[in-house]
């Protein structure tokens, strides 16, 4: 999928919710390397929107001290690591420069191959995530990687393997309109009801619209998620494509084995067993009163 400028926004605004920008956001992960199809002054102006550096106008920023110090180390590391950023199109940015300017100051990848660069390898069908990379992390972001492995129960628990108390996952992946992209296309409830389940704080679900004909400058439209979407009228084929994107926060309580039930059905079970509950007890009403109406009955007869 890679990062377009209204994912990068997105993945932005949601380190803001956080409280994860500027010197010190902490370590973080990505499941696959990134291509980042961002240019520096797009970078700025995103940091600058979401109040992360001080933005005058819409060409110039205000860069910090630390920003300025991050920018010539995470440079200097691109020249040094073999990065997918020797491939990208002119003036597009890399995933160190973009992740370090938000603010992480370790910026880590994981592939199950090492022909784009990743800091480790590592098949996400298989468990042992953990045994591999540098962890915990501050946050794992699964932009785009989750549809092209087949094992996704495994891709779960591994992530909360890594991921530490306090910190946070984000997924932007497909959810229609992709066939033959990858393996699957998400819905949101997955995520919602699988991180609800598993207790953790649900910080953002959005449900997303692309124009189909693409185009990493493309504006993705987002909209927050309302479960059971199952009645939205979705645009033709030819017209848009969806996705999914979720923010969570892992805490002390969470779990990574929890398995959801789909809660439209959930309501539907728990709605009939009310039901059958009270058919119950009226039906045992009933019985009681023809009882006592035949117990009545055999007493008049008895006194006649």
């Amino acid at each position: 999928m890679g990062i377009a400028p209204s994912i990068a926004a997105f993945i932005t605004n949601c380190c803001v919710a956080l409280s994860r920008t500027a010197e010190d956001a902490g370590r973080c992960l990505t499941l696959g390397k990134q291509a980042v199809h961002i240019s520096e002054t797009q970078l700025y102006q995103i940091l600058g929107t979401q109040g992360v550096i001080s933005l005058i106008d819409d060409n110039q920023v205000v860069i910090p001290e630390w920003l300025a110090e991050a920018r010539n180390r995470l440079a200097e590391q691109d020249s040094i690591r073999a990065t997918i950023a020797e491939r990208r199109q002119s003036g597009e940015i890399s995933d160190l420069m973009f992740f370090g300017g938000i603010g992480f100051t370790n910026v880590h990848s994981v592939d199950a191959s090492a022909y784009e660069g990743a800091d480790f390898v590592h098949d996400l069908n298989q468990p042992g995530l953990s045994d591999i990379v540098d962890g915990p992390y501050d946050m794992v972001f699964d932009i785009g990687t989750m549809e092209h492995i087949f094992n996704v129960p495994n891709v779960l628990q591994n992530i909360f393997d890594v991921v530490k108390v306090g910190g946070s996952v984000i997924h932007v992946l497909p959810a229609n309109n992709v066939v033959d992209h990858g393996y699957y296309q998400f819905s949101p409830m997955l995520f919602h009801e699988y991180y609800a389940a598993n207790q953790y704080k649900i910080i953002q679900c959005m449900f997303t619209e692309e124009s189909a004909e693409g185009g990493f400058g493309e504006p993705i439209q987002f909209y927050p998620y309302q479960p059971n979407l199952a009645g939205r009228p979705l645009k033709s084929s030819e017209e848009a494509t969806y996705g999914t994107a979720i923010c969570v926060q892992k805490s002390e309580v969470s779990t990574g084995d929890a398995i959801p039930q789909q809660g439209s059905y959930e309501n539907q079970w728990n709605n009939h067993h009310e039901e059958s509950q009270d058919f119950q007890v009226h039906n045992d009403l009933l019985l009681y009163n023809l009882r006592l109406y035949q117990n009545l009955k055999n007493l008049q007869i008895h006194f006649l």
